[in-house]
């Protein structure tokens, strides 16, 4: 065993939840029969400091300077591209640089940038994302199916900067089931568009068997059902859950027409409960970045504030709901397969890809 895988193997075996400590110990495994132990983001990076411009250009330059001449070219693009816009949770050829062109070094390089963006949580859930891609892989290569659209190798690395301006950078982290867009403007920072999937929603079987990587959301979501009145909950349940998220992956998306019921004329256990469910999605990133969206979004006027469902409230059959204030949205879906195959989604209408602050900036710099 290499140095690397040591010094994971050594970190898996720390933790202190044995229930973790084996679902660790099985993804672990998972990689290294695969090969693809460098997506391993959980288990080498430290939570990291707080995110500033110079930290992550710092960061992005220690993590070019690791590449050769070609993956430099693959990996870097003017902050106003077209490319920076061009995202998708599908699996699909895609810009960037791929981590299976990556030396184990490299990718070590790559866990150092990420983990300034990335909570603890937010590494784990990354991980288990592209754990799920590889059993797609496996299932394809059984089934004699085109496997390589399931090569979990193919999540691409995408940095953006200005010329002239190191104060405006990006990065974006993307493949099947997975877009991470973090766009820093002159000190202000946007967070999304945000996907998360996974396929299948429960493992069954193999050295995965049981884990539910998105579980904790449904969970959460279904405590702000438990909380409400039946009068309530008629309001807040509209219809048949939709085989998609509505949004799908738009460049833009308008503020959608309130659904379902408006949380602030609930119990305040109702209200705790609902921002406990957009908590998880901000803490995906890192604390110094989720404690600034956190209070973005709950500075919401209270009209805005809505929670709905459709489909199957025990979340056995196809379910949907959506969360809303000013100008965010999330997204949630089990449709598919039988209601085992999650997508979600957390948007802003003003602010993907860091719109509202480039305008500002621009706004002010005339």
């Amino acid at each position: 065993m290499n140095t690397f895988l040591s010094r994971q193997f050594k970190t898996v075996t720390a933790a202190k939840d044995k229930r973790c400590q084996i679902m660790m110990h099985r993804i672990f495994n998972v990689f290294c029969m695969t090969g693809f132990v460098c997506s391993l983001l959980l288990f080498s990076f430290p939570r990291g400091v707080a995110l500033t411009t110079d930290k992550l250009n710092a960061s992005m330059d220690h993590f070019l300077e690791s590449l050769h001449e070609t993956q430099q070219k693959q990996a870097v693009f003017e902050f106003k591209s077209k490319e920076r816009l061009n995202w998708h949770y599908f699996p699909r050829d895609r810009a960037g640089v791929p981590l299976s062109s990556l030396s184990v070094s490299q990718k070590e390089t790559f866990r150092e940038l990420l983990s300034l963006l990335l909570s603890v949580k937010g590494q784990r859930v990354v991980d288990q994302v592209i754990a799920m891609e590889n059993i797609l892989y496996q299932k394809a290569l059984q089934d004699g199916d085109d496997a390589e659209r399931r090569d979990p190798g193919k999540y691409y690395i995408s940095l953006f900067r200005e010329s002239n301006n190191k104060d405006i950078i990006g990065v974006r982290f993307e493949g099947h089931h997975l877009s991470i867009n973090l766009s820093l403007v002159q000190g202000g920072i946007s967070t999304t568009p945000l996907f998360l999937g996974t396929d299948p929603a429960k493992v069954s079987g193999g050295e995965l068997d049981g884990l539910e990587a998105l579980r904790p959301i449904v969970n959460r979501a279904q405590n702000i059902l438990e909380t409400l009145t039946e009068d309530q909950l008629r309001q807040t349940i509209v219809g048949r859950a939709p085989r998609e998220i509505l949004t799908r992956a738009q460049q833009t998306i308008q503020r959608p027409k309130p659904r379902g019921i408006n949380i602030m004329t609930c119990s305040s256990k109702t209200q705790s409960a609902f921002w406990e469910l957009i908590t998880w999605y901000a803490e995906v990133y890192h604390p110094t970045i989720s404690n600034t969206k956190i209070t973005e979004m709950k500075a919401s006027s209270d009209d805005t504030l809505f929670f709905s469902w459709s489909g199957d409230p025990d979340a056995k059959a196809p379910h949907y709901f959506s969360c809303q204030g000013d100008d965010w949205l999330i997204e949630y879906v089990n449709s598919q397969a039988s209601a085992n195959h999650v997508h979600t989604v957390w948007r802003d209408t003003s602010n993907d890809f860091g719109r509202d602050l480039l305008s500002e900036q621009i706004s002010t710099s005339h």
